[in-house]
């Protein structure tokens, strides 16, 4: 390979090392924008509070789960005048990735019937 395709990206034309370019710039300022995002919303509030065991209580949280969690390295902590803690927005962050969804157990209102007649056959001794 010549130096001069070397210097144009390897065989590729100068105007597809522009658009290339100008797409790593694009992301660039995308990840940028979104630092700048996750840092304006944790200092948008108490996000810079530590916690540990004696106030984790506020987060809902029992002193032995925050510091099995921290152990695990479930959120970011550090010690800190010997004591274990961890910033509020990285235990916040790691308790709304806990989330989950609850299904009902009861069944849904079109099976409530069919389940009834079920029930009624198999008390009689039927099979349904």
């Amino acid at each position: 390979m010549s130096d001069q395709q070397h210097e144009q990206g390897d065989g590729l034309s100068a105007d597809a090392l522009e658009v290339l370019g100008h797409e790593e710039i694009a992301r660039g300022h995308a990840r940028l924008a979104q630092a700048k995002r996750i840092r304006a919303d944790e200092s948008a509030g108490v996000n810079d509070t530590l916690i540990d065991k004696d106030n984790c209580k506020a987060l809902r949280l029992t002193p032995r789960s925050f510091e099995d969690n921290a152990h695990r390295g479930a959120f970011p902590a550090f010690k800190s005048g010997g004591r274990l803690v961890a910033y509020r927005a990285d235990v916040d962050r790691w308790i709304r990735s806990r989330k989950v969804t609850v299904r009902s157990a009861l069944p849904l209102e079109d099976d409530v019937g069919e389940a009834y007649e079920s029930t009624i056959d198999r008390m009689r001794g039927g099979a349904r």
